[in-house]
């Protein structure tokens, strides 16, 4: 229990000392007493919170220490549970300090914030850390830093500076890992192109990878990529089988293992080794991300097989294998690349298994459903010339953003974010949302802790303080009862000896100040009741920021269903008379600017509501206790100096107890002032740290606005070049599916020839029917006049 001892006792006897009524005639002396013994007795246990409360003030605030060890355990912390991007963040404020370089964990910090990153996939802003690190590294940390600077080379394609590092680390008599010749490796190959020289020397480097470590089978993959480059096609097959066995060992090489079954089931394919191509596919699981491109290529291997069948029989049954595999890629991965492709090869199957109407219908709903999108695209291309509207259209629907203007046909943004460069484009876009998303919400941190640094919630920001401080607003609320206690006394024991003017006078003053006499009975006098207090105020808020999220629900809905409706005229080619075309229109326009006003609206009270909740909950009532009294410490005094006039008119035991009623009075403010004396103390230590930090706030701010002015020219820059991306990637979607539509075309030609032939061939074998039967009649009629000869 945060108050230290139990006051119960004092705390019953006051309150029933203050539900007494007030008799006609006024208190004896005997009632006097029992209220000011139980002031007493609360006195006494102020004075002893008050020593506790000093102690916890004595020395509260400590100068910032040690704080590179605490970034640094907090970040390896977050590392350890994989929230690589939030240890990332912890240590960007070490990086940003040049005062902590002298730190002996300073290197500790930036390569744990290097490793971070890259495994948050920064793989650029993990290089520069390597590269800080690089030169004053050695031992084995150069090997880790040459190791991470060799993967982030890799991931960027910038391989400048690198191999500086590398032959440092070679000169400096460390083992070099495995894993740090496999990164070699793989920087030499993608850097090589067609240089011979690199392409030797990667491959020296996979191969000298032994077969029990974690990258043996990632190195003998690339082995075998190596050796394909170089056109050493059988010896890959040897790298890429290894790869395979290898992979046996290493569960976390699945991925590898199904690389090296589709390069196998490639190069048997090429070389015509068809049995043996088939088996390596086999090894793809349904699970793979490979199961696509694995079935594609097992339906050409048949149809392969099929060309070269020694019969018809044969060739059937390759060409059922073929159409078996494409039905089943269709079936299991509709969302593929491959899919169009794989509906064209079984629509040409259908024709050669001789059911040319099933192959129409595979060739026509090609048409249908390519046709359509190329059409709408083709329309879109004329009418659309800001090439970043194309671009914004697929950032809004892969964030899955509610806005008309995103109407874009989904098959078209379906293939086009397929597209590596328009994904690479999107996710660069998505990543410069997030900033900004990120600088916005950095702003309004720095808004509420400068808020914070000039409310009640500064004291909490302290070790040791906010106990001490809740027990201080226990002594202050006391305070207030007692004060309030006394004055109520005070009043009933003179009402009688006070004449008319007076009695009126203060019936008014009691009028005006009843409201603050309610309010400070309410008051929590006990640590536990300040707590159950902050306790509420936090469910009032969360309560009213449920009630905002809910208004925002609802608003976000109704831009869904404008949306909705916006597309379903687009969909149904809807047409309205112009004037109704226009008036709907212009109400479409006007009610989503009002959602986007209100939408704007809620989430900025949504921010006001977490500010208030963070200022308030820390707060515990103490603005609410110094506003009640001050009230009171103005209808106290009034009140006193009329009550003070008519001390004559008492009788003399009333006297007595008056007069020990204003020792009382003077030892609350006894206690008033010690406790203000501490509260002051406190004020002068944290407002010295206080400013401290806010110095460093300000510098934050700083800093945020310069970011944020970094990423205004960075966005629009990203926008202009990543736009005619877009734009040419979306045009080159529409040709794809002008390809797709010509192909299932050319495939519904060959369906009417093969009807023709068909035809042709049913007329061909009537007409040899006819010459048949005509010839036999013939030789019975010759026979016939031999006869009769």
């Amino acid at each position: 229990m945060i108050s230290g001892r139990s006051h119960l006792g004092g705390a019953v006897a006051l309150a029933c000392a203050v539900a007494v009524p007030a008799h006609a005639q006024g208190l004896d002396a005997g009632e006097v007493r029992k209220r000011l013994d139980a002031v007493d007795s609360d006195l006494v246990a102020m004075r002893a919170d008050l020593d506790e409360v000093a102690e916890g003030y004595r020395s509260p605030v400590k100068r910032e220490g040690g704080r590179l060890q605490r970034r640094l355990r907090e970040a390896e912390i977050q590392a350890i549970l994989g929230d690589h991007y939030r240890a990332a963040i912890v240590l960007l404020d070490v990086a940003e300090r040049p005062e902590l370089r002298v730190e002996p964990e300073y290197p500790q910090a930036i390569f744990l914030l290097a490793e971070s990153l890259r495994q948050a996939d920064f793989p650029r802003v993990a290089r520069s850390y390597y590269l800080e690190l690089a030169p004053s590294a050695s031992g084995t940390r150069l090997a880790e830093v040459v190791l991470g600077l060799l993967e982030t080379s890799s991931d960027t394609g910038d391989f400048s500076g690198t191999e500086v590092h590398v032959q440092r680390l070679k000169q400096s008599g460390v083992t070099a890992s495995s894993a740090v010749d496999f990164a070699y490796g793989k920087a030499l190959f993608r850097g090589a192109d067609r240089d011979v020289m690199r392409l030797t020397r990667a491959l020296e480097l996979f191969r000298a990878v032994p077969a029990n470590v974690s990258v043996a089978a990632p190195a003998a993959y690339y082995e075998g990529v190596t050796l394909v480059r170089q056109g050493r096609l059988e010896e890959a097959l040897g790298a890429f089988e290894k790869a395979r066995v290898r992979s046996k060992t290493h569960p976390d090489a699945r991925r590898v293992a199904e690389l090296a079954s589709l390069s196998l089931g490639r190069l048997n394919q090429e070389a015509g080794n068809v049995s043996q191509a088939l088996d390596s596919y086999q090894e793809v699981s349904q699970n793979s991300p490979y199961f696509a491109d694995m079935l594609f290529e097992v339906a050409w291997v048949h149809v392969k097989d099929a060309e070269i069948a020694p019969d018809a029989k044969t060739q059937r049954a390759a060409f059922q294998r073929a159409l078996d595999a494409t039905e089943l890629l269709s079936a299991a991965a509709p969302e593929s690349k491959l899919f169009p492709d794989a509906q064209v090869l079984q629509g040409n199957l259908q024709i050669r298994l001789g059911a040319p109407e099933t192959a129409y219908d595979t060739f026509q709903s090609i048409v249908d459903q390519y046709g359509g999108a190329r059409s709408e695209l083709e329309t879109l291309l004329a009418t659309r010339k800001d090439a970043r509207a194309f671009f914004e259209d697929l950032v809004a629907t892969d964030l899955e953003d509610l806005s008309e203007g995103n109407l874009l046909p989904p098959m078209v943004v379906e293939f086009a974010l397929g597209d590596d460069d328009v994904a690479t484009a999107v996710d660069v876009r998505k990543e410069l949302a997030t900033t900004e998303a990120d600088l916005e919400t950095s702003r309004e941190m720095v808004r509420t802790l400068e808020a914070a640094l000039q409310s009640e919630q500064r004291f909490g920001m302290f070790p040791g303080v906010r106990a001490a401080r809740i027990r201080a607003l226990s002594i202050q609320n006391r305070l207030l009862t007692a004060e309030r206690t006394l004055l109520r006394t005070e009043r009933d024991m003179m009402a009688p000896h006070v004449d008319d003017a007076t009695r009126a006078r203060l019936d008014a003053i009691r009028g005006r100040a009843r409201k603050v006499e309610e309010d400070i009975a309410s008051l929590p006098t006990s640590g536990d009741g300040i707590e159950g207090n902050r306790k509420a105020l936090k469910t009032a808020y969360q309560d009213v920021d449920h009630r905002a999220f809910q208004q925002l629900a609802q608003v976000r809905n109704l831009q869904a269903q404008l949306v909705a409706v916006r597309l379903w005229m687009r969909n149904e080619k809807v047409t309205l008379p112009e004037k109704k075309a226009d008036l709907n229109a212009e109400r479409m326009s006007k009610a989503k600017d009002e959602l986007v006003e209100l939408e704007g609206a809620l989430r900025g009270i949504q921010t006001e509501i977490e500010r208030a909740s963070i200022l308030s909950t820390g707060d515990g009532g103490w603005a609410r206790a110094e506003r009640l009294r001050s009230e009171l410490r103005e209808t106290r005094e009034e009140q006193a100096r009329l009550l003070s006039a008519s001390r004559s008119r008492l009788p003399t035991d009333l006297r007595a107890v008056a007069a020990r009623l204003d020792q009382q009075r003077e030892a609350l403010r006894g206690v008033e002032t010690n406790l203000g004396r501490l509260q002051a103390r406190l004020e002068q230590d944290v407002e010295a740290r206080v400013d401290e930090v806010r110095g460093r706030v300000l510098t934050e701010l700083r800093a945020i606005e310069g970011q944020r002015n970094e990423y205004v020219g960075l966005a629009d820059r990203a926008e202009q070049l990543l736009g005619p991306i877009a734009e040419q990637t979306v045009e080159s979607v529409g040709s794809e599916f002008g390809s797709l539509v010509r192909k299932a075309d050319v495939g519904i030609l060959d369906v009417a020839w093969a009807r023709k032939r068909e035809r042709s061939d049913q007329v061909t074998e009537l007409v040899q029917e006819l010459q048949r039967r005509s010839s036999e009649l013939e030789s019975e009629l010759a026979d016939v006049l031999e006869d009769d000869e």
